[in-house]
């Protein structure tokens, strides 16, 4: 969500910009609470890194999208993550898999960005469509999308003031409210940041460099709503 799932609150209007997704129909909380559940959402991270393959990333910019640009690697999960710097200054994040699975999760997260222009009250990535009008695209068993990438600075290191937590969290409920509206394909796959998921993620934690265990915020979000963690905040001043 991953670059990936920030959102930004706007200092001047009191916005938030999101990337995160979500969709109207989602499973219950006790159902991705299950083991089954749980350890399938796990696998996904299991796997060998798109960023260990070799780096396709400018080439498949160029032929599904026309650009061209400085290309720097991101961190990220299983799918390759970069950074991409075009001569006119706009900056951009492209997201590649190899992986079967990364076609929904992209189907997913495309389908919500889309679905998430043109509300008011929060700012959201623009998902970029290809030359043939795709929100994605898929090309010789490797998938990938485009996105406006959004500058600001992490929330966990701003001074969290009564007026930021008040404007972070009104943001949130418009943000809130226009995913209930957005209806996304494959809403139900296994995510291990589910709420229900929460609980076992916590076992993890003598595994993990001090720190690196994501810290969530609860909320009424269900699904994919609930994948708000703190590297997904980002305070963006001016």
């Amino acid at each position: 969500m991953g670059a990936y799932g920030d959102l930004v609150p706007d200092e001047e209007a009191g916005q938030l910009d999101g990337s995160m997704t979500a969709g109207c129909d989602h499973l219950p909380n006790a159902a991705a609470s299950t083991d089954a559940y749980f350890r399938a959402a796990a696998a996904s991270l299991a796997r060998r890194p798109g960023a260990s393959e070799p780096d396709m990333s400018a080439a498949l910019l160029k032929r599904h999208y026309g650009l061209t640009g400085s290309i720097a690697t991101l961190s990220s999960e299983v799918e390759r993550t970069v950074e991409v710097n075009l001569s006119d200054g706009r900056r951009l994040i492209l997201k590649t898999s190899a992986t079967a699975e990364a076609v929904d999760s992209f189907r997913f997260q495309t389908a919500a960005m889309a679905g998430l222009q043109g509300f008011t009250g929060f700012v959201a990535p623009e998902v970029l469509r290809t030359t043939s009008g795709a929100l994605m695209f898929e090309q010789e068993g490797t998938c990938g999308y485009l996105q406006t990438r959004i500058e600001g600075i992490p929330l966990h290191q701003a001074t969290p003031t009564p007026d930021l937590l008040f404007r972070t969290g009104s943001a949130l409920a418009r943000l809130d409210l226009a995913l209930e509206l957005v209806s996304v394909p494959a809403a139900h796959r296994p995510v291990l940041w589910h709420v229900g998921c929460w609980s076992r993620l916590m076992d993890w934690s003598n595994t993990c460099h001090p720190g690196a265990l994501p810290i969530t915020y609860a909320s009424r979000w269900r699904s994919m709503r609930s994948s708000l963690s703190h590297k997904s905040l980002t305070w963006r001043g001016r």
